[in-house]
Protein backbone atom coordinates (compact mmCIF):
# COMPACT_ATOMS: atom_id res chain seq x y z
CA UNK A 1 0.00 0.00 0.00
CA UNK A 2 3.03 2.29 0.26
CA UNK A 3 5.52 2.85 -2.50
CA UNK A 4 8.77 1.21 -1.37
CA UNK A 5 12.17 2.46 -2.42
CA UNK A 6 15.62 1.06 -1.77
CA UNK A 7 17.65 3.89 -0.38
CA UNK A 8 20.90 4.76 -2.06
CA UNK A 9 24.37 3.82 -0.91
CA UNK A 10 24.97 7.49 -0.15
CA UNK A 11 22.18 7.54 2.45
CA UNK A 12 23.43 4.36 4.07
CA UNK A 13 26.95 5.73 4.15
CA UNK A 14 25.74 8.94 5.76
CA UNK A 15 23.76 7.03 8.37
CA UNK A 16 26.73 4.81 9.10
CA UNK A 17 28.94 7.84 9.47
CA UNK A 18 26.47 9.49 11.84
CA UNK A 19 26.28 6.30 13.86
CA UNK A 20 30.06 6.04 14.06
CA UNK A 21 30.29 9.64 15.23
CA UNK A 22 27.70 8.91 17.93
CA UNK A 23 29.79 6.02 19.23
CA UNK A 24 33.19 7.67 19.04
CA UNK A 25 33.07 8.83 22.62
CA UNK A 26 32.98 5.15 23.62
CA UNK A 27 35.88 3.98 21.49
CA UNK A 28 38.66 2.30 23.40
CA UNK A 29 42.37 2.64 22.85
CA UNK A 30 44.27 -0.22 24.43
CA UNK A 31 48.02 -0.13 24.82
CA UNK A 32 50.09 -3.15 23.86
CA UNK A 33 50.84 -3.66 27.55
CA UNK A 34 47.14 -3.72 28.39
CA UNK A 35 46.38 -6.10 25.52
CA UNK A 36 48.92 -8.57 26.91
CA UNK A 37 47.49 -8.29 30.40
CA UNK A 38 45.40 -11.37 31.26
CA UNK A 39 41.74 -10.67 31.94
CA UNK A 40 39.37 -12.56 34.16
CA UNK A 41 36.38 -14.29 32.59
CA UNK A 42 37.89 -14.02 29.11
CA UNK A 43 35.65 -15.91 26.69
CA UNK A 44 37.33 -18.91 25.11
CA UNK A 45 36.67 -20.94 21.99
CA UNK A 46 34.38 -23.94 22.33
CA UNK A 47 36.25 -26.71 24.07
CA UNK A 48 34.12 -29.39 22.48
CA UNK A 49 32.00 -29.91 25.58
CA UNK A 50 28.27 -29.29 25.08
CA UNK A 51 26.62 -27.03 27.61
CA UNK A 52 22.99 -26.00 28.02
CA UNK A 53 22.00 -22.47 29.00
CA UNK A 54 18.62 -20.95 29.78
CA UNK A 55 17.13 -17.81 28.27
CA UNK A 56 14.64 -15.49 29.99
CA UNK A 57 12.71 -13.32 27.54
CA UNK A 58 9.22 -12.02 26.88
CA UNK A 59 9.50 -12.90 23.19
CA UNK A 60 6.93 -15.36 21.87
CA UNK A 61 7.72 -19.07 21.92
CA UNK A 62 7.54 -19.15 18.13
CA UNK A 63 10.13 -16.41 17.75
CA UNK A 64 12.41 -17.88 20.39
CA UNK A 65 12.36 -21.24 18.63
CA UNK A 66 13.59 -19.58 15.43
CA UNK A 67 16.31 -17.72 17.31
CA UNK A 68 17.55 -20.77 19.17
CA UNK A 69 17.62 -22.94 16.06
CA UNK A 70 19.63 -20.34 14.14
CA UNK A 71 22.08 -19.86 17.02
CA UNK A 72 22.65 -23.57 17.60
CA UNK A 73 23.41 -24.15 13.92
CA UNK A 74 26.57 -22.05 14.25
CA UNK A 75 27.26 -22.86 17.91
CA UNK A 76 26.78 -26.65 18.07
CA UNK A 77 28.33 -26.94 21.52
CA UNK A 78 25.84 -24.53 23.12
CA UNK A 79 22.23 -25.57 23.63
CA UNK A 80 19.64 -22.96 24.63
CA UNK A 81 16.30 -23.46 26.36
CA UNK A 82 13.73 -20.76 27.00
CA UNK A 83 13.02 -20.35 30.72
CA UNK A 84 9.23 -20.28 30.75
CA UNK A 85 9.09 -19.78 34.51
CA UNK A 86 10.20 -16.16 34.10
CA UNK A 87 7.22 -14.17 32.88
CA UNK A 88 5.16 -11.17 34.04
CA UNK A 89 5.36 -9.41 36.41
CA UNK A 90 8.96 -9.53 35.21
CA UNK A 91 11.00 -8.28 38.16
CA UNK A 92 8.92 -10.27 40.62
CA UNK A 93 9.51 -13.48 38.69
CA UNK A 94 13.23 -12.73 38.35
CA UNK A 95 13.38 -12.11 42.08
CA UNK A 96 11.69 -15.44 42.78
CA UNK A 97 14.06 -17.21 40.40
CA UNK A 98 17.06 -15.59 42.08
CA UNK A 99 15.84 -16.60 45.53
CA UNK A 100 15.55 -20.19 44.32
CA UNK A 101 18.99 -20.07 42.69
CA UNK A 102 17.43 -20.50 39.26
CA UNK A 103 18.06 -17.26 37.38
CA UNK A 104 18.26 -17.79 33.61
CA UNK A 105 21.83 -17.72 32.30
CA UNK A 106 20.85 -14.94 29.88
CA UNK A 107 17.84 -12.75 30.50
CA UNK A 108 16.05 -9.60 29.46
CA UNK A 109 15.72 -7.03 32.20
CA UNK A 110 12.88 -4.60 32.70
CA UNK A 111 15.11 -2.44 34.89
CA UNK A 112 18.89 -2.61 34.78
CA UNK A 113 19.38 -0.71 38.09
CA UNK A 114 17.03 -3.13 39.84
CA UNK A 115 18.91 -6.11 38.44
CA UNK A 116 22.29 -4.65 39.44
CA UNK A 117 21.16 -3.66 42.93
CA UNK A 118 19.76 -7.14 43.54
CA UNK A 119 23.00 -8.74 42.40
CA UNK A 120 21.47 -10.52 39.42
CA UNK A 121 23.73 -9.21 36.64
CA UNK A 122 27.30 -10.09 35.79
CA UNK A 123 29.65 -7.21 35.02
CA UNK A 124 30.19 -7.49 31.25
CA UNK A 125 33.16 -5.14 31.13
CA UNK A 126 35.94 -7.79 31.22
CA UNK A 127 34.17 -9.90 28.61
CA UNK A 128 33.82 -6.96 26.24
CA UNK A 129 37.39 -5.82 26.79
CA UNK A 130 38.65 -9.30 25.97
CA UNK A 131 36.52 -9.64 22.83
CA UNK A 132 38.43 -8.53 19.73
CA UNK A 133 35.17 -8.36 17.76
CA UNK A 134 33.60 -5.83 20.11
CA UNK A 135 33.82 -2.21 19.08
CA UNK A 136 31.56 0.29 20.87
CA UNK A 137 31.68 2.54 17.80
CA UNK A 138 29.40 0.01 16.10
CA UNK A 139 26.55 0.64 18.55
CA UNK A 140 24.70 3.90 19.12
CA UNK A 141 26.62 5.55 21.95
CA UNK A 142 23.55 7.22 23.42
CA UNK A 143 21.96 3.78 23.91
CA UNK A 144 25.06 1.86 24.96
CA UNK A 145 25.95 4.31 27.72
CA UNK A 146 22.57 4.02 29.41
CA UNK A 147 23.45 0.60 30.88
CA UNK A 148 26.82 1.73 32.27
CA UNK A 149 27.20 2.33 36.00
CA UNK A 150 30.40 3.42 37.72
CA UNK A 151 32.22 2.88 34.42
CA UNK A 152 31.04 -0.72 34.06
CA UNK A 153 28.75 -2.25 31.44
CA UNK A 154 26.11 -4.38 33.15
CA UNK A 155 23.74 -4.97 30.25
CA UNK A 156 23.65 -4.61 26.48
CA UNK A 157 20.88 -3.13 24.33
CA UNK A 158 19.36 -5.83 22.17
CA UNK A 159 16.65 -3.77 20.51
CA UNK A 160 15.85 -0.13 19.89
CA UNK A 161 12.66 1.67 18.91
CA UNK A 162 11.74 5.24 18.10
CA UNK A 163 8.56 7.05 19.04
CA UNK A 164 7.11 8.39 15.79
CA UNK A 165 3.99 10.09 14.53
CA UNK A 166 1.85 7.86 12.33
CA UNK A 167 -0.09 9.77 9.69
CA UNK A 168 -3.17 8.58 7.79
CA UNK A 169 -2.32 10.07 4.39
CA UNK A 170 -5.66 8.98 2.89
CA UNK A 171 -7.51 11.06 5.46
CA UNK A 172 -5.35 14.09 4.67
CA UNK A 173 -6.16 13.66 0.99
CA UNK A 174 -9.87 13.37 1.79
CA UNK A 175 -9.78 16.66 3.71
CA UNK A 176 -7.53 18.30 1.11
CA UNK A 177 -4.99 19.12 3.81
CA UNK A 178 -1.26 18.88 2.98
CA UNK A 179 0.62 16.20 4.91
CA UNK A 180 3.26 17.95 7.07
CA UNK A 181 6.91 17.36 6.25
CA UNK A 182 9.67 16.28 8.61
CA UNK A 183 10.51 19.87 9.56
CA UNK A 184 7.12 20.47 11.18
CA UNK A 185 6.80 22.01 14.65
CA UNK A 186 4.54 21.56 17.67
CA UNK A 187 2.57 24.57 16.47
CA UNK A 188 2.06 22.81 13.13
CA UNK A 189 0.93 19.69 14.95
CA UNK A 190 -1.73 21.50 16.94
CA UNK A 191 -3.07 23.43 13.94
CA UNK A 192 -3.18 20.25 11.87
CA UNK A 193 -4.89 18.24 14.60
CA UNK A 194 -7.61 20.87 14.94
CA UNK A 195 -8.06 21.13 11.19
CA UNK A 196 -8.40 17.36 10.78
CA UNK A 197 -11.01 17.02 13.56
CA UNK A 198 -14.62 16.75 12.39
CA UNK A 199 -16.86 15.77 15.27
CA UNK A 200 -19.95 15.37 13.09
CA UNK A 201 -18.17 12.51 11.27
CA UNK A 202 -16.51 11.26 14.48
CA UNK A 203 -13.19 11.94 12.83
CA UNK A 204 -10.34 13.19 15.00
CA UNK A 205 -6.99 14.81 14.40
CA UNK A 206 -4.76 13.29 17.06
CA UNK A 207 -5.51 10.06 18.87
CA UNK A 208 -3.31 10.17 21.96
CA UNK A 209 -1.81 13.57 22.84
CA UNK A 210 -1.36 12.48 26.49
CA UNK A 211 0.70 9.40 25.63
CA UNK A 212 4.18 10.88 26.01
CA UNK A 213 3.93 13.48 28.74
CA UNK A 214 7.36 12.54 30.08
CA UNK A 215 9.11 12.82 26.69
CA UNK A 216 7.54 16.07 25.52
CA UNK A 217 9.53 18.55 27.67
CA UNK A 218 12.66 17.64 25.69
CA UNK A 219 10.92 19.00 22.58
CA UNK A 220 10.42 22.36 24.29
CA UNK A 221 14.00 22.43 25.57
CA UNK A 222 16.39 20.18 23.65
CA UNK A 223 18.99 20.43 26.42
CA UNK A 224 16.73 18.23 28.56
CA UNK A 225 16.40 14.49 28.29
CA UNK A 226 13.25 12.39 28.58
CA UNK A 227 11.64 13.09 31.96
CA UNK A 228 13.21 16.59 32.34
CA UNK A 229 16.57 15.07 33.33
CA UNK A 230 19.51 17.38 32.53
CA UNK A 231 22.36 15.01 33.33
CA UNK A 232 22.43 15.83 37.02
CA UNK A 233 18.87 16.36 38.23
CA UNK A 234 15.19 16.52 37.32
CA UNK A 235 13.63 19.81 36.26
CA UNK A 236 9.87 19.63 36.73
CA UNK A 237 9.87 23.28 37.77
CA UNK A 238 11.30 24.24 34.36
CA UNK A 239 9.39 26.23 31.76
CA UNK A 240 9.76 23.27 29.39
CA UNK A 241 7.85 20.94 31.71
CA UNK A 242 5.10 23.47 32.34
CA UNK A 243 4.78 24.35 28.66
CA UNK A 244 4.66 20.68 27.65
CA UNK A 245 1.88 19.81 30.10
CA UNK A 246 -0.12 22.91 29.16
CA UNK A 247 0.28 22.04 25.47
CA UNK A 248 -1.11 18.56 26.07
CA UNK A 249 -3.95 19.84 28.22
CA UNK A 250 -4.92 22.36 25.53
CA UNK A 251 -5.11 19.66 22.85
CA UNK A 252 -7.05 17.41 25.19
CA UNK A 253 -9.48 19.67 27.00
CA UNK A 254 -9.81 22.75 24.80
CA UNK A 255 -9.29 21.47 21.25
CA UNK A 256 -10.81 18.02 21.92
CA UNK A 257 -8.84 16.50 19.05
CA UNK A 258 -8.88 12.94 20.44
CA UNK A 259 -11.68 10.38 20.32
CA UNK A 260 -10.53 9.22 23.76
CA UNK A 261 -11.60 12.50 25.29
CA UNK A 262 -15.11 11.05 25.04
CA UNK A 263 -16.54 8.15 27.02
CA UNK A 264 -16.25 4.51 26.01
CA UNK A 265 -19.99 4.22 25.46
CA UNK A 266 -19.82 7.03 22.90
CA UNK A 267 -16.91 5.42 21.05
CA UNK A 268 -18.70 2.07 21.03
CA UNK A 269 -21.71 3.79 19.43
CA UNK A 270 -19.58 5.58 16.83
CA UNK A 271 -17.19 2.80 15.86
CA UNK A 272 -18.61 -0.46 17.22
CA UNK A 273 -17.73 -2.28 20.43
CA UNK A 274 -13.98 -2.82 20.91
CA UNK A 275 -13.21 -1.22 17.56
CA UNK A 276 -10.19 1.05 17.33
CA UNK A 277 -10.74 4.41 15.55
CA UNK A 278 -7.18 4.52 14.16
CA UNK A 279 -7.51 1.13 12.49
CA UNK A 280 -10.88 2.19 11.09
CA UNK A 281 -9.28 5.20 9.41
CA UNK A 282 -11.04 7.77 11.60
CA UNK A 283 -7.91 9.36 13.11
CA UNK A 284 -5.40 11.52 11.25
CA UNK A 285 -2.37 11.16 13.52
CA UNK A 286 -1.19 9.11 16.49
CA UNK A 287 1.95 8.57 18.55
CA UNK A 288 3.30 5.07 18.21
CA UNK A 289 6.54 3.16 18.58
CA UNK A 290 8.35 1.51 15.70
CA UNK A 291 7.47 -1.80 17.35
CA UNK A 292 4.04 -1.21 15.79
CA UNK A 293 5.20 -0.84 12.17
CA UNK A 294 4.52 -4.47 11.26
CA UNK A 295 1.07 -4.43 12.83
CA UNK A 296 0.12 -1.27 10.97
CA UNK A 297 1.27 -2.78 7.68
CA UNK A 298 -0.80 -5.89 8.30
CA UNK A 299 -3.95 -4.28 9.74
CA UNK A 300 -4.44 -0.85 8.19
CA UNK A 301 -6.70 -0.61 5.16
CA UNK A 302 -5.48 2.87 4.31
CA UNK A 303 -2.25 4.50 3.22
CA UNK A 304 -0.07 5.84 6.01
CA UNK A 305 3.37 7.21 6.67
CA UNK A 306 5.58 8.27 9.59
CA UNK A 307 6.95 11.64 10.68
CA UNK A 308 9.36 12.61 13.46
CA UNK A 309 7.78 13.77 16.69
CA UNK A 310 7.90 17.57 16.28
CA UNK A 311 9.57 20.11 18.54
CA UNK A 312 9.48 23.87 18.84
CA UNK A 313 12.14 24.70 16.27
CA UNK A 314 14.24 21.55 16.51
CA UNK A 315 13.31 18.11 17.79
CA UNK A 316 14.69 15.14 19.73
CA UNK A 317 13.87 11.62 18.59
CA UNK A 318 12.36 9.77 21.59
CA UNK A 319 13.97 6.31 21.82
CA UNK A 320 13.06 3.17 23.73
CA UNK A 321 15.66 0.45 24.32
CA UNK A 322 15.48 -3.06 25.74
CA UNK A 323 18.39 -4.67 27.55
CA UNK A 324 19.76 -8.08 28.35
CA UNK A 325 22.55 -9.45 30.50
CA UNK A 326 24.20 -12.51 32.00
CA UNK A 327 23.27 -13.95 35.36
CA UNK A 328 25.97 -13.52 37.99
CA UNK A 329 25.10 -17.02 39.22
CA UNK A 330 25.41 -18.70 35.82
CA UNK A 331 27.66 -21.76 35.70
CA UNK A 332 28.24 -21.28 31.97
CA UNK A 333 29.16 -17.62 31.64
CA UNK A 334 31.33 -18.00 28.54
CA UNK A 335 28.52 -19.74 26.66
CA UNK A 336 26.04 -17.19 28.00
CA UNK A 337 28.26 -14.38 26.75
CA UNK A 338 28.41 -15.92 23.26
CA UNK A 339 24.62 -16.10 23.11
CA UNK A 340 24.18 -12.56 24.44
CA UNK A 341 26.76 -11.27 21.94
CA UNK A 342 24.94 -13.02 19.08
CA UNK A 343 21.70 -11.33 20.15
CA UNK A 344 23.15 -7.83 20.53
CA UNK A 345 26.20 -6.49 18.67
CA UNK A 346 27.01 -9.42 16.35
CA UNK A 347 26.45 -8.87 12.63
CA UNK A 348 26.46 -12.63 12.18
CA UNK A 349 23.65 -12.90 14.71
CA UNK A 350 21.55 -10.16 13.10
CA UNK A 351 21.77 -11.72 9.64
CA UNK A 352 21.16 -15.22 10.99
CA UNK A 353 18.01 -14.08 12.79
CA UNK A 354 16.81 -12.39 9.62
CA UNK A 355 17.42 -15.57 7.60
CA UNK A 356 15.57 -17.56 10.28
CA UNK A 357 12.45 -15.47 9.72
CA UNK A 358 12.66 -13.06 12.65
CA UNK A 359 11.04 -9.85 11.30
CA UNK A 360 13.61 -7.26 10.23
CA UNK A 361 11.36 -4.35 11.21
CA UNK A 362 10.77 -5.43 14.81
CA UNK A 363 13.74 -3.30 15.93
CA UNK A 364 15.83 -0.49 14.49
CA UNK A 365 19.31 -1.97 13.97
CA UNK A 366 21.83 -1.27 16.68
CA UNK A 367 24.66 -2.78 14.62
CA UNK A 368 26.48 -0.28 12.39
CA UNK A 369 26.84 -2.12 9.10
CA UNK A 370 26.00 -1.15 5.52
CA UNK A 371 24.39 -4.50 4.65
CA UNK A 372 22.19 -4.44 7.74
CA UNK A 373 21.03 -0.86 7.12
CA UNK A 374 20.20 -1.59 3.48
CA UNK A 375 18.18 -4.62 4.52
CA UNK A 376 16.29 -2.73 7.21
CA UNK A 377 15.50 0.33 5.10
CA UNK A 378 14.41 -1.85 2.19
CA UNK A 379 11.98 -3.93 4.24
CA UNK A 380 8.32 -3.66 3.22
CA UNK A 381 7.29 -2.86 6.80
CA UNK A 382 9.63 0.14 7.11
CA UNK A 383 8.06 3.36 5.72
CA UNK A 384 10.28 5.65 3.71
CA UNK A 385 9.83 8.37 6.32
CA UNK A 386 11.95 6.33 8.73
CA UNK A 387 15.12 7.58 7.02
CA UNK A 388 14.52 11.08 8.44
CA UNK A 389 13.89 9.68 11.91
CA UNK A 390 17.03 7.55 11.80
CA UNK A 391 19.15 10.60 11.05
CA UNK A 392 18.13 12.02 14.44
CA UNK A 393 18.83 8.90 16.50
CA UNK A 394 22.43 9.81 17.49
CA UNK A 395 21.04 12.87 19.32
CA UNK A 396 17.87 11.16 20.52
CA UNK A 397 16.56 11.05 24.08
CA UNK A 398 16.11 7.61 25.65
CA UNK A 399 13.18 6.45 27.79
CA UNK A 400 14.68 6.16 31.31
CA UNK A 401 12.26 3.49 32.51
CA UNK A 402 14.62 0.53 32.08
CA UNK A 403 17.94 2.13 32.96
CA UNK A 404 17.71 5.29 35.09
CA UNK A 405 18.04 4.78 38.86
CA UNK A 406 14.85 5.68 40.71
CA UNK A 407 12.76 6.47 37.63
CA UNK A 408 10.05 3.96 38.46
CA UNK A 409 9.48 5.89 41.69
CA UNK A 410 9.33 9.12 39.69
CA UNK A 411 6.64 7.64 37.44
CA UNK A 412 4.65 6.67 40.54
CA UNK A 413 4.67 10.36 41.50
CA UNK A 414 3.77 11.60 38.03
CA UNK A 415 0.82 9.28 37.44
CA UNK A 416 -1.55 10.78 40.05
CA UNK A 417 -0.35 14.28 39.16
CA UNK A 418 -1.19 13.75 35.48
CA UNK A 419 -4.70 12.71 36.46
CA UNK A 420 -5.07 15.96 38.37
CA UNK A 421 -3.87 17.91 35.32
CA UNK A 422 -6.47 16.12 33.16
CA UNK A 423 -9.26 17.01 35.60
CA UNK A 424 -8.10 20.58 36.09
CA UNK A 425 -7.43 19.91 39.78
CA UNK A 426 -3.78 21.03 39.62
CA UNK A 427 -1.57 23.22 37.47
CA UNK A 428 1.90 22.13 36.31
CA UNK A 429 3.35 25.46 37.44
CA UNK A 430 2.18 24.83 41.02
CA UNK A 431 3.70 21.38 41.55
CA UNK A 432 7.12 21.58 39.86
CA UNK A 433 9.18 22.37 42.96
CA UNK A 434 7.59 19.54 44.93
CA UNK A 435 8.17 17.08 42.08
CA UNK A 436 11.80 18.19 41.77
CA UNK A 437 12.47 17.56 45.43
CA UNK A 438 10.86 14.12 45.53
CA UNK A 439 12.21 12.95 42.16
CA UNK A 440 15.78 14.00 42.87
CA UNK A 441 15.61 12.36 46.29
CA UNK A 442 14.42 9.11 44.67
CA UNK A 443 17.32 9.29 42.22
CA UNK A 444 19.92 9.90 44.92
CA UNK A 445 18.60 7.01 47.04
CA UNK A 446 18.69 4.64 44.07
CA UNK A 447 22.21 5.73 43.10
CA UNK A 448 23.44 5.21 46.65
CA UNK A 449 22.14 1.62 46.62
CA UNK A 450 23.81 1.01 43.25
CA UNK A 451 27.12 2.39 44.43
CA UNK A 452 27.03 0.24 47.56
CA UNK A 453 26.48 -2.93 45.54
CA UNK A 454 29.06 -2.09 42.87
CA UNK A 455 31.60 -1.06 45.50
CA UNK A 456 31.34 -4.48 47.12
CA UNK A 457 32.17 -6.35 43.90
Amino acid sequence: MREKKLFTFILVALLSFALMIAGCSNSKETSSEEKDKPKENKPSENSGETVTITYGTWQSDEEVEKIIKAFEETHPNIKVKKDKAVTWPWNEKLSAAAAAGKLPDVFWTFGVPTAVTNGWLEDLTPYLEADEEYDPKNTFGSILETAQYEGRQYAMPHSMHAIVMLVNTDLFEKENVPVPDSSWTLDDLRKTAVKMTNFNEHQFGFENPRAYREALPSQFDTSLEWGTWDGEQYNFSSAAYVDAQNYINTLWQEDKVSPFYYEQKDRDKWYGKDKHPWNLGKVAMKYDGTWGLIGNTENNKFNWSVLPVPGMEDNRVPLVADYMGISKSSEHKEAAYEFMKWLTFSKEGWLARKDAGVPVAQSIPIVNDKEIWETYLGDENVPEGMKEIIKGIPNGTVDPLKFHPGYTEVLDMLGPMNEKFDKGEAKPSDVGAELDEKANEAYQNAVQKLEEVIGEE
